[in-house]
């Protein structure tokens, strides 16, 4: 339980993060000295001492992937499923030929059985 909450939290806050990450973060200091790290543009008259490509296409392109391999494992788990429930099926399936044949065995031993007493009886 606590992993699901983990996991649910972790990607929430990747959610309302992802609004966040523009395509360029910029380092840049205010006419005040004041260090600046921002994924928007700075205003005209701030320093501009950095600007570096966000990491939100790679982060998409993660996310991505990682969906595609848990749709993969959840249908290969479903497949598994399947092929249980498939082969349980089988199973029950000659458990009841196999009680069908004993049965019909049975009443054809007993239709033996009777026909000596018809035939003594003139039938």
């Amino acid at each position: 339980m606590r992993i699901k909450i983990l996991l649910l939290t972790v990607a929430t806050i990747l959610w309302w993060a992802d609004g966040y990450c523009e395509e360029n973060i910029y380092t840049w200091k205010d006419k005040n000295g004041v260090l600046n790290i921002t994924d928007h543009a700075p205003p005209s008259d701030a320093e501009i001492l950095d600007i570096s490509p966000s990491h939100r296409q790679q982060a998409e392109e993660y996310w991505r992937q990682r969906r595609e391999i848990q749709e993969r494992a959840r249908q290969a788990e479903e497949e598994r499923r399947m092929k249980e429930q498939a082969a349980a099926a089988e199973r029950r399936e000659a458990e009841a030929r196999r009680q069908a044949e004993e049965l019909m065995e049975r009443a054809r031993r007993m239709e033996e059985m009777r026909k000596p007493e018809r035939k003594k009886r003139g039938y």
